[in-house]
């Protein structure tokens, strides 16, 4: 209720957690001298000693809260970056990953990976790439889960980040992953939508930006934002803003985007019998046919010149 309060005290806690490298070393002072390569640390006192757990911990559990503050989000996200790439750095920290609150860290960074905001994704993938070779299985099997998703997002950095994700993770792990959790929650809530009856609010220019995209490779919407993104929601009617079928954190995959772009460009082909800016009846018709087989042909030669309908990614919007 209180969110620059609560900013406030947290940065205030990971100013002072930042000048003492978030007592990391402190928490293993009552282990074995040999893990410190023969250096007794004896002026670390036991006070001390829980505070790296705890707040591996407090980190787990805010990270996985949904109404969190965006600012103190994305304070919490640089905190955890910090705190995994230190654990990193010395192999006496090793024991610190069989913590059960290093678990709870880590699934408070795996709940970030599929946020709306690049730049959160970004660094939860990052955070979990520097930790990827200590993490149990269970940990591995979601971050496959997570890359399967994020390999098809509309965004290039996005893509690139979690294909160095996937890439180390060992491959037996990857392999024997059968977990489907948002691939099965997009196909139903394509499914969804798919059996839902016509909306009406595909209109004419949005079925030639679709159409021209495919044929030509242009966009005629221009701007930052990814451009298919932009035509869902301009899509959405108002009163029903809420209600749709497809979860807002999916609304960055490619995959999504374009199997409800085909889906409504199909309905209004239909619905409007044929009569589309392509042309009449007939144009419209061989139009789509020569689409459909221009693609199949390339699906048996992909060598073929296919410049017509195809372009090269540009940005980070106009992917594809």
């Amino acid at each position: 209720h209180f969110p620059a309060i609560q900013y406030a005290v947290l940065y205030t806690l990971y100013s002072h957690c930042t000048r003492h490298d978030h007592f990391i070393s402190s928490s293993l002072s009552s282990s074995s001298p040999s893990l410190f390569d023969g250096a007794v640390i004896s002026t670390v006192t036991t006070a001390t000693k829980k505070h790296f757990s705890i707040i591996l911990n407090l980190l787990g559990i805010l990270l996985k809260k949904d109404n969190l503050n965006q600012d103190t989000r994305k304070l919490l996200m640089t905190w955890a970056l910090e705190v995994a790439v230190l654990m990193k750095k010395s192999e006496t920290y090793a024991p610190l990953f069989s913590l059960p609150s290093f678990h709870k860290f880590c699934k408070g960074l795996l709940a970030n990976t599929l946020v709306e905001d690049v730049n959160i994704c970004l660094q939860a993938c990052s955070s979990l790439h520097a930790l990827s070779s200590s993490l149990p299985d269970d940990l591995l099997q979601r971050c496959v889960d997570v890359c399967r998703v994020q390999l098809v997002h509309s965004g290039t950095r996005i893509r690139q980040a979690f294909g160095k994700l996937l890439k180390s993770i060992p491959l037996d792990v990857v392999l024997s992953n059968n977990n489907h959790t948002e691939i099965q929650e997009i196909s139903l809530a394509l499914r969804s939508h798919m059996s839902k009856a016509p909306s009406n609010t595909f209109h004419p220019q949005d079925f030639s930006d679709v159409i021209s995209f495919i044929l030509y490779g242009n966009s005629h919407r221009t701007g930052k934002d990814n451009w298919l993104e932009r035509l869902f929601y301009s899509c959405q009617r108002l009163d029903k803003r809420d209600q749709s079928t497809i979860p807002r954190n999916l609304l960055k995959t490619d995959a999504v985007l374009w199997q409800w772009a085909i889906w409504e460009a199909a309905q209004f082909t239909v619905l409007s019998k044929l009569r589309t800016p392509l042309g009449r009846a007939q144009d419209t018709f061989q139009t789509i046919e020569g689409i459909i087989r221009s693609l199949a042909a390339h699906t048996l030669n992909p060598d073929q010149d296919v410049s017509q309908w195809t372009t090269a990614d540009n940005d980070e919007g106009h992917g594809h």
